[in-house]
């Protein structure tokens, strides 16, 4: 109880759930506690979960996320919010059904791919060569969400006119980062801004910095039918794409800019039940 009415407009700061009297702020802490503690199935730790994953998720991003929902929203919601704000995914593995989560990353520091597919794996339906628009020169990521945006009235005197004034009258606080020399190379180069549950602008910097090096490149991207029996792949594998035909002087060509050690990653992975085959989208971030 406040003891009198206040004068201005109340904040709050909370610290989030402890359940079994642990805080959790990580992306990946936060996550497996929703997915195994939320809703009418949730997962069973760690019997349905690849931990592992959860351990390098913790590894590659350790930043403390947070967020207030004031409305209703499902679990896949949420899960997708915090693990987009870290650059992350979540799927079940296709050969375990283990829930796992994944950074997106550059093809510089992806894993050494176990499988090359060539010609002879993809369907005669042909390749579609995916529109993947211009590079990005600039990102902004919005963290620290004000939800009560205030005027002048709302802010007590001491704030006026200090940094605390510029938070209380905006929705977001944004971390930016731009280069010049995309923008001149691309002239139709693009922005993206998106929100996160990031708290400290450090760490919104530095998953803002990595994004637009990922963003900031000419990037290939393409989809085609694997035939059946030539495909085990899960999302977020590393493949070779070495795709060619032959000239008229019987002559193999390399075709899309593949090659035997140009590396893709596998964006999506869908069964094609009229084939028994499968659908792969697979892309890279420097072509």
């Amino acid at each position: 109880r406040f003891g009198n009415l206040p004068s201005h407009q109340v904040t709050v700061a909370g610290r989030g759930d402890n359940t079994g009297g642990t805080f959790r702020y990580t992306c990946a802490d936060l996550v497996r506690f929703i997915v195994c503690n939320i809703g009418w199935y949730p997962l069973t730790d760690p019997g349905e979960l690849d931990t592992a994953s959860f351990t390098a998720l913790n590894t590659a991003n350790s930043a403390q996320l947070g967020y207030v929902y004031t409305d209703e929203h499902s679990i896949a919601d949420v899960v997708d919010f915090f693990l987009e704000s870290v650059g992350a995914v979540g799927f079940f593995r296709r050969a375990t059904d283990l829930f796992a989560v994944q950074q997106f990353g550059a093809i510089s520091g992806a894993a050494t791919p176990a499988r090359t597919i060539t010609e002879n794996d993809i369907s005669i339906d042909g390749i579609d060569a995916l529109e993947v628009g211009t590079p990005t020169f600039r990102v902004d990521t919005r963290y620290k969400q004000n939800y009560t945006p205030m005027s002048t009235a709302d802010i007590l005197e001491g704030a006026i006119g200090t940094d605390r004034e510029k938070y209380l009258r905006k929705d977001w606080r944004v971390a930016s980062i731009k280069s010049v020399t995309v923008k001149s190379n691309f002239p139709d180069a693009t922005v993206f801004i998106y929100d996160t549950a990031f708290f400290r602008w450090f760490d919104a910097w530095t998953e803002c910095s990595r994004q637009l090096g990922l963003l900031s490149t000419q990037s290939q991207g393409f989809r085609f039918l694997v035939k059946q029996g030539k495909y085990d792949f899960d999302r977020m594998d590393t493949v070779y794409f070495d795709f060619g035909d032959y000239d008229d002087n019987g002559v193999r060509q390399n075709r899309f800019g593949s090659g035997p050690t140009r590396k893709f990653i596998v964006l999506d992975v869908a069964d094609d039940v009229d084939t028994s085959g499968a659908m792969l989208t697979i892309w890279r971030d420097d072509a």
